[in-house]
């Protein structure tokens, strides 16, 4: 008798089981139902704005890199992304990174392409949600034709925003790093170029130093996405208010000659948000501000004799940036 008790109990669990079950699978199929229907509509509202604002894309990958090509073009980018073939450098691998993209941004400034604007990722950018990076395209395209900026930055690390400037879902940058995935206005594109061709310039002459700990201290101070923070505090660089969605990708790089952490992704998720009033006293402690310790403001060879003739850390701060911002040669 009980044992009958006991298989009635657990034949009713098991049709209670069975019955959740069903009525998970039907409500997870009305949502993957809706979430392709309201996928659809965002591609063809995307689409109609690509039609009457036109915007170019371009990936950089390595020739090698055919894993990395592949995960690009699996991505559900929705415009139309061309590959670009881009630069090694055995050595230091940051300076083929900032000739590959000096490389794309002439080739984009030299066409002549009718598009104001211009994407550029990496081959190591990716998408965590598409509705999420569906949504950030309709807006981008609002963004681009009302306020006009010169770059808007797709995703990045150790990001500092103006939280008193924005535009909607766009805030003001202040300071960002990483150069996995950004739009850029074509009128801007050579005021961009000087800057990385001064980081390019920079690293191949830390190349040639016989010490070694200088050599690591300008490799990891003066690649790309260190030298373009000048441009952003005081030109019209922006960021959307969640980059979480769309960052870089775990993986080998070529340019580090090693394994990215997945723990450094959680610097994609930090964003520090301060008031204009509190930039200025920020700006004075962090050493990206370099203070005009010499009379000279381009790099050069005798620089770097001052530089580490003394204190070696003190004597880091130097003044790379005319009135107008230009990092000299």
């Amino acid at each position: 008798m009980f044992s009958m008790i006991v298989n009635h109990k657990y034949a009713t669990q098991q049709q209670h089981l069975l019955k959740k079950q069903n009525q998970n699978k039907k409500y997870k199929k009305a949502v993957r139902k809706i979430l392709f229907g309201w996928g659809k509509f965002l591609d063809n509202k995307i689409l109609k704005c690509y039609s009457q604002f036109p915007i170019d894309a371009y990936y950089i990958n390595l020739d090698k890199s055919v894993e990395r090509r592949k995960h690009i073009e699996s991505l559900d980018f929705i415009l139309p992304l061309e590959r670009f073939s881009a630069c090694l450098n055995e050595t230091i691998g940051e300076i083929g990174c900032g000739e590959s993209h000096i490389n794309v941004l002439n080739k984009i400034y030299q066409s002549d392409n009718s598009s104001d604007y211009t994407i550029i990722i990496e081959d190591d950018f990716t998408i965590l949600n598409n509705i999420k990076f569906k949504r950030f395209l309709i807006r981008l395209f609002d963004m681009l034709q009302e306020k006009k900026p010169d770059v808007v930055v797709m995703s990045g690390t150790r990001k500092i925003i103006y939280k008193d400037i924005f535009y909607k879902n766009f805030f003001k940058l202040f300071k960002c790093n990483t150069t996995t995935g950004y739009i850029i206005k074509k009128s801007y594109i050579p005021k961009l170029i000087e800057s990385f061709k001064a980081s390019v310039h920079i690293l191949n002459m830390s190349s040639k130093l016989n010490n070694a700990y200088r050599s690591q201290i300008l490799d990891s101070l003066f690649p790309i996405d260190q030298l373009w923070t000048y441009l952003q505090k005081k030109d019209e660089w922006y960021v959307y208010y969640d980059s979480t969605f769309m960052m870089q990708k775990d993986g080998y790089s070529f340019i580090g000659q090693c394994n990215t952490s997945p723990n450094l992704k959680s610097l994609h998720l930090i964003t520090y948000c301060l008031e204009t009033r509190l930039m200025d006293n920020y700006d004075k402690m962090k050493w990206s501000d370099l203070a005009g310790l010499f009379d000279s403001n381009y790099w050069d060879e005798i620089c770097f004799d001052k530089i580490f003739s003394k204190d070696k850390y003190g004597l880091m701060k130097k003044k790379l940036v005319n009135n107008t911002g230009i990092i000299k040669i």
